[in-house]
């Protein structure tokens, strides 16, 4: 008896052990998608005699959902057949500053994200009015009122240099804009990349008031072939053989970065060259530039890369 009961015991044991042993199993719950998404948007200064605000391209904007952790945000000119950049937007609040000069209309791009990685996305278009007046002494500056050509300035330190586009790489970790990490020496890519300075920039006034950038490139154009808007595949950064069409641009007013450290200022205004595949010094650059600092004879520009998470910045000097 005494040994039925012992081997009862070691069973109940036995049982125990398997019983407490078990894997735990864990749901999410319901994987829904974030629903109800709206865009609510406030043009600054709109009116009835104002409809599409007071000129200064402010526009409040607000996205709401039901069950949205996150949400992201990106704007396009209404006749642009290029996908929007999304940024994030954490608390869905943010006020954007339109630059195009004159009564635009743009598409704003909205996505709600929920659990699992599940979202939600809508449009909304808005019609905005920006009232611009360029500086005429950069005008004068960059095209002498007429034509002015430029070429990089291999002989100053960081003629060419790169930070961060954004304050965060969009894993969540921290970057500074105004950190740069790498800065070109004098002369630094003479040797492996002589193109880089052989190239010219001729900026054009004409008689009617509109502007033309024209590149020559003898010995073709530095660029990351990689990351680029010129339609060069590959995965190298060289001089590729590349012909630039000579190209519209426009001024308009620019939203700074933080600057680094030895850059004081900014002049506010920017260059926007036509085309996605526009360019000004370097090929993996966009086609839109803010004019950090500008003299008859020193152009100090910055814009965001192609592969849209960095800025470069290109000094020229005028020949």
């Amino acid at each position: 008896m005494k040994k039925i009961k012992y081997i009862l015991g070691l069973f109940s044991l036995l049982a125990l052990f398997l019983v407490g042993c078990q894997q735990e199993t864990y749901t999410l719950g319901d994987l829904n998608a974030p629903s109800s998404l709206v865009i609510n948007t406030q043009v600054i200064g709109q009116s009835v005699t104002n409809p599409n605000g007071d000129g200064s391209g402010n526009v409040k904007i607000t996205l709401t959902a039901n069950n949205a952790l996150t949400y992201k945000i990106g704007y396009k000119l209404i006749n642009d057949n290029t996908s929007p950049i999304l940024t994030q937007v954490p608390t869905g609040s943010v006020t954007k500053k339109f630059e195009d000069a004159g009564v635009s209309t743009y598409r704003i791009t909205a996505v709600a994200y929920g659990k699992g990685g599940t979202s939600t996305n809508i449009t909304k278009d808005i019609t905005v009015r920006v009232d611009f007046n360029m500086d005429p002494t950069i005008i004068s500056n960059i095209t002498n009122n007429s034509s002015k050509t430029w070429v990089v300035d291999k002989s100053v330190a960081s003629h060419l240099r790169v930070a961060p586009w954004s304050d965060n790489d969009g894993a969540g970790n921290p970057n500074n804009p105004a950190t740069v990490w790498w800065s070109a020496s004098i002369n630094e890519k003479e040797v492996c990349c002589n193109c880089f300075y052989t190239a010219r920039y001729t900026f054009t006034k004409t008689p009617t008031n509109t502007y033309t950038l024209a590149v020559a490139s003898p010995d073709g154009i530095f660029m990351n072939k990689a990351d680029n808007n010129l339609g060069v595949t590959g995965t190298t950064e060289e001089c590729t053989p590349f012909t630039q069409p000579t190209k519209g641009f426009s001024f308009g007013s620019a939203t700074s970065r933080p600057l680094p450290n030895d850059v004081p200022a900014t002049t506010g205004f920017r260059i926007t060259v036509d085309g996605v595949d526009g360019f000004i010094g370097y090929g993996s650059a966009g086609n839109t530039y803010e004019i950090l600092e500008s003299t008859p004879t020193f152009l100090y520009l910055r814009a965001r890369g192609a592969n849209q998470s960095n800025l470069w910045y290109i000094k020229l000097k005028a020949i």
